[in-house]
This record gives structure tokens, C-alpha cells and sequence, in this order.
């Protein structure tokens, strides 16, 4: 097995494994989950000052923005597909936390550090608590499918990162040899008669 496969394999077992635990153990991912409770409190903290909803809102929306982004740019940047489906997993994860708080607005039950639920009082403000369970299962689902795209292109890495090579490579052997890069392999036929002319001009130093 070489290193492209085998870097694969372990993004691919690492995403089952982050979804594993939320999906299938209705239970945070061990270390994720505290990382995505302080990117929650981070967000109130940074938004504490835009009102009150959205200062409710952030701290959902920020935990599962910065998995979210960190996973576009190892993608767009730098072209690391692996290490991007584990962080797509990881936003998974994320989102089925955030469901699990959703779902619990009309009956507050979860065990809460400290303050106000926030979505019981963004859904009550909004008279929207009825919308509380449509709106977890759809978080919830988003969530699924985010695990599921990120271990199914965990499997397909080899492949793609072979295409992503393949794109790349014609165009570097081109410019080894020459072409493509705005400097012609022979003069042009204009370029040569010009040259011609200008050889054959009277010089007016003789």
C-alpha cells in the first residue's frame, strides 16, 4: 500500500470514527466535543455586543464555522483533501451537537453551565418553539450527510488526488519544454523578415 493510499485510509477511518460517537453513540466526540464548547462560548463573547440574538446564535454558529472553515481552506489553500474530509467530519459533528441543543428548547432539560438556553430564547422570541423539532432533525441531517460526503471522499482521495496530479502535470512538462509560455520554439516568418530588412539597411556609420 503506498503513502497517497494509506493517508487515505486513515482519513477515512478517522471521519467513521468522529461520526461514529454522535450518530451512533447519541454522544460527544472525546476531546471535539470540549473544543466545540469553547468555540461556543467564544462566539457569545465576540458577538456580545450585536444584540441579543445574535448574540444567542453564535455560539451555535461559530462552532460549527470554524471546523467548517478550517476544512475549506486545507481544501482550497492547500490542496490537503484529507486532512479536509476530517475536518468536514468534524463539522458533522458539530451540527448534531447543536440539533441536540435545538431539539431540547421546549423542555430546557440539558445540563447548562450557566445563563439562558439559547435557542429556547431565540425559538420563544420568534414564536417559533413549535419549529424546535423540524429544525433539530434538519441540523441533525445536514450533519449526516456532512460525515457521510467526508468519509465517501476519504475513500475516493486516491482517485481524485491522481485527476488533481494529472490536471497538473501536462502543463509543467509543457513549460520545460517551452511551450505555453509566450516564447516561440523558432522566430516567426514576420519576425525573420524583419530581421532580414534591418541586415540589409545601409549602416550610417560605413
Amino acid at each position: 500500500m503506498d503513502r497517497v493510499t494509506l493517508k487515505y485510509v486513515g482519513s477515512m477511518v478517522g471521519c467513521a470514527l468522529i461520526g461514529f460517537f454522535p450518530f451512533v453513540r447519541q454522544s460527544r466526540v472525546p476531546l471535539l466535543g470540549h473544543f466545540d464548547f469553547g468555540m461556543h462560548e467564544l462566539g457569545h463573547l465576540l458577538f456580545v455586543w450585536a444584540g441579543e440574538t445574535v448574540h444567542f446564535a453564535a455560539g451555535s454558529v461559530v462552532q460549527v464555522v470554524v471546523p467548517l472553515g478550517l476544512g475549506l481552506y486545507f481544501w482550497l489553500l492547500r490542496r490537503d483533501l484529507a486532512a479536509a474530509t476530517l475536518l468536514g467530519a468534524w463539522t458533522g459533528a458539530s451540527l448534531w451537537d447543536v440539533s441536540v441543543y435545538v431539539a431540547d428548547a421546549p423542555f430546557e432539560r440539558l445540563h447548562l453551565i450557566g445563563g439562558d438556553h439559547d435557542w429556547a430564547v431565540l425559538l420563544h422570541r420568534y414564536d417559533a418553539m413549535h419549529m424546535a423539532a423540524p429544525l433539530a432533525t434538519t441540523i441533525r441531517v445536514v450533519g449526516g450527510v456532512a460525515v457521510v460526503a467526508a468519509v465517501g471522499l476519504s475513500a475516493a482521495g486516491p482517485w481524485i488526488e491522481d485527476r488533481m496530479r494529472g490536471t497538473r502535470v501536462p502543463a509543467a512538462k509543457r513549460i520545460r519544454a517551452g511551450e505555453g509560455v509566450g516564447v516561440p520554439s523558432e522566430p516567426s516568418p514576420d519576425l525573420q523578415n524583419r530581421a532580414g530588412g534591418a541586415d540589409n539597411r545601409d549602416d550610417p556609420w560605413d
